[in-house]
């Protein structure tokens, strides 16, 4: 049980005095779950085997519940000391935002000893089109950690069937990403390395698809995409 809620309360990332007092919690409702499957458990064996002439046997029946077992943990400081022995190593560190520049903001995150994922994000500054946002859209540029390879992804504010097509166009050429729920990605790194050159020669750039048949259009800025872009690449 303790490993299962660890991963629960793992993705937050939380003081240890609110994670204790979650565990504190937790743990009595636990507890408490157990005392009560305890008394049903006990009544349903006990009490249909009762007639008239055992009356008095029935409260002994329900007062059992008095006697009922308890789990060595129930309610018991040894749970917590357990729970500040474990090391708080799984608990998620969120993306730090180094700078931004202009329309772009660089990220990093931390994804091993020494491994840093860098990368750059923009939120589109309009959106032509009626659209029911389910998520937020943005473009990121990320650096691949191993390769060091660049690659471009766009997420739009609604989820497509597998490998739709989305339209990305730097300027006046345009390039074709496959989707994946609402994300989308190119083919290749070459595809990759072709928009971003493109990027760095315009000052705007719209991601096209289609909601419900009906035509979306998300702009977004380019200022500031070369100079952060090669913020990214200086680690």
């Amino acid at each position: 049980m303790i490993i299962f809620l660890r991963g629960i309360l793992g993705k937050v990332k939380l003081k240890s005095t609110v994670y204790l007092a979650y565990m504190g919690i937790i743990n009595n409702i636990f507890c408490k779950a157990n005392q009560v499957n305890f008394d049903t458990r006990h009544k349903r064996r006990r009490l249909p085997f009762l007639g008239n002439k055992h009356k008095n046997d029935v409260t002994k029946v329900k007062s059992i519940g008095a006697n009922r077992p308890k789990s060595a943990f129930c309610n018991s400081p040894i749970i917590y000391l357990v729970l500040l022995s474990l090391p708080f190593v799984t608990l998620a560190k969120k993306p730090q935002r180094l700078c931004k520049v202009k329309s772009w903001a660089v990220y990093k995150e931390a994804k091993g000893k020494k491994k840093n994922q860098f990368y750059i994000v923009s939120k589109p500054y309009r959106t032509d089109g009626k659209v029911m946002r389910a998520f937020k859209p943005y473009v990121m540029v990320s650096r691949d950690p191993l390769t060091k390879n660049p690659i471009v992804s766009v997420y739009t504010a609604t989820p497509h069937k597998d490998w739709s097509e989305i339209k990305v166009c730097p300027g006046k050429k345009c390039f074709t990403l496959h989707a994946k729920n609402n994300r989308a990605w190119t083919a290749s790194t070459q595809d990759d390395k072709r928009i971003i050159q493109a990027m760095k020669n315009w000052k705007y750039l719209q991601v096209m698809y289609t909601y419900k048949d009906k035509p979306i259009k998300d702009r977004y800025s380019l200022m500031g995409f070369s100079k952060s872009y090669r913020k990214v690449f200086k680690h």
